[in-house]
């Protein structure tokens, strides 16, 4: 599994919308708050939006809010929405076929999915309040460029 450009921009673009408490915030503002493309940002949202995380406002003062409360979005719902299933070994097609001849007898092949079970687990049961309340205790900001 490598967080790629998608996840990390989009975990740190969700958190803005999840601290802001004033209303909807544009796409622009975002991109300028995180130092991020706006037309990236676009293809992201466009993702979170299709899978119900954000939900889009229109006319003056429009601009994104999170589909949900922040205590009720995993990071994990927003990783698989963005960057689809997190493996560790791809042993098996998403139909369930083997995708490689060895996958029945191959020992590590117990390895990589058990740690894989792990990372979703924990990316499952964080929501993004408590990586707001993580970074308020620690007097961090949220989700800024290069500290997320």
């Amino acid at each position: 599994m490598r967080l790629t450009t998608r996840g990390h921009y989009g975990i740190r673009a969700i958190l803005e919308l999840a601290a802001n408490e004033t209303g909807p915030l544009s796409l622009k503002e975002i991109a300028r708050r995180q130092n991020i493309s706006l037309a990236y940002l676009e293809q992201l949202f466009n993702r979170l939006k299709r899978d119900g995380l954000v939900e889009a406002r229109r006319g003056p003062g429009g601009g994104y809010v999170l589909g949900r409360r922040p205590s009720g979005i995993t990071v994990g719902e927003v990783y698989r929405s963005l960057e689809g299933e997190i493996v560790f070994a791809r042993c098996r097609e998403s139909d369930g076929a083997e995708d490689c001849a060895g996958a029945g007898d191959c020992v590590s092949r117990l390895l990589w999915e058990g740690l894989g079970r792990r990372v979703r687990e924990y990316l499952d049961s964080l929501t993004l309040a408590d990586l707001l309340a993580a970074a308020r205790e620690r007097r961090e900001p949220i989700a800024s460029p290069g500290r997320s």
